[in-house]
């Protein structure tokens, strides 16, 4: 048996070498026997992460996230730059900038959650925030990504996450055009002596383009043409109280994935390790989430593997990821 070919390659082979008037077995029983062997490839199947989609009717109903990458800037290195902004009234809602070692870097979990909660506390909560597919906010090394950290966070918090279409660039035309606007006004026309005084040099720009610079879909500055925009009415103060890990749950439950399962009886999910003694190495197994029980159920074909307790969903477990002062 060649281990590249699958069932029809193979029983098409079958039919030249032995002639077609043979009985031979269907393509189903030809798939049922080659499936518990080592040699046999087992292809995962696509269930992608369950998303809500949310339009931008009215302000702070949908803001959109994203960072431009590390540019170079004279005499402070490699700087990057996170925005977000709200969709509808074209407010910006907020900005950061973070030191880089090399070209290459990128920002984590931990500077989206400082940037969002400043935005949250100065302009509260909105409907749902969008992003690209970057690894940060869509696990891609997976056909049935588990939601990231930034994705449950939040969830837990009520905010719903979704995700722009994959190529499809201008799902994120606002935020894309504020880096530009951000990056022109502030690295091309001005020398920094230091980090701390380009991020106050950020903060005094946003303030002016959210007050007193036109914008051009507008005609007015965001806040003066929409000033209803200053705050959604959903305040952020609490985070702790704010986060129900039961909206999590719900999230959850609504979606499955398959992971192999390793030589040590364990399987990767969500940046978390699980094991359990009756897995078998090798196998493919298919996981879904009991919001009842707080547990993940493990299938191996149709037979229920008994329940694993599911890990870092708790509010204190998720956020110790971020490494950030609450």
């Amino acid at each position: 048996m060649h281990p590249k070919r699958g069932a029809k390659t193979i029983l098409t082979d079958l039919e030249d070498e032995l002639g077609l008037d043979k009985n031979f077995p269907s393509v189903s029983t030809l798939t049922r026997l080659f499936r518990g062997l080592p040699e046999t490839k087992v292809y995962e199947p696509n269930r992608p992460v369950y998303v809500q989609t949310i339009k931008a009717d009215t302000a702070h109903d949908l803001w959109q996230i994203d960072d431009m990458g590390a540019e170079m800037y004279p005499g402070l290195g490699h700087m990057g730059l996170l925005n977000v902004k709200d969709v509808s009234s074209r407010v910006q809602t907020g900005i950061l900038f973070k030191e880089y070692t090399h070209c290459r870097e990128h920002p984590d979990t931990k500077d989206y959650v400082k940037m969002l909660r400043g935005a949250f506390k100065e302009f509260g909560m909105p409907k749902s925030i969008q992003s690209d597919r970057g690894s940060i906010f869509k696990e891609n090394q997976s056909k049935s990504p588990f939601p990231t950290h930034l994705h449950l966070w939040l969830v837990g918090l009520g905010i719903n996450f979704q995700h722009a279409r994959a190529h499809k660039p201008t799902d994120q035309a606002v935020i894309e055009r504020t880096h530009q606007t951000i990056y022109n006004q502030l690295y091309r026309t001005l020398d920094y002596e230091s980090a701390e005084e380009l991020r106050i040099e950020g903060r005094k720009r946003m303030d002016k383009l959210n007050h007193r610079i036109p914008c051009a879909s507008l005609g007015l500055p965001p806040l003066i043409q929409n000033p209803d925009a200053i705050h959604s009415g959903r305040t952020f103060e609490d985070e702790k109280a704010l986060y129900k890990v039961e909206r999590v749950a719900e999230l959850l439950g609504k979606m499955e994935w398959f992971r192999k399962v390793a030589s040590a009886k364990t399987f990767a999910l969500g940046k978390q390790i699980y094991y359990h003694s009756n897995l078998k190495r090798g196998q493919q197994i298919k996981i879904r989430f009991n919001a009842e029980t707080m547990n993940l159920n493990c299938y191996n074909d149709k037979e229920l593997i008994p329940e694993v307790q599911i890990k870092g969903i708790a509010y204190e477990q998720l956020t110790a990821f971020f490494d950030t002062v609450l």
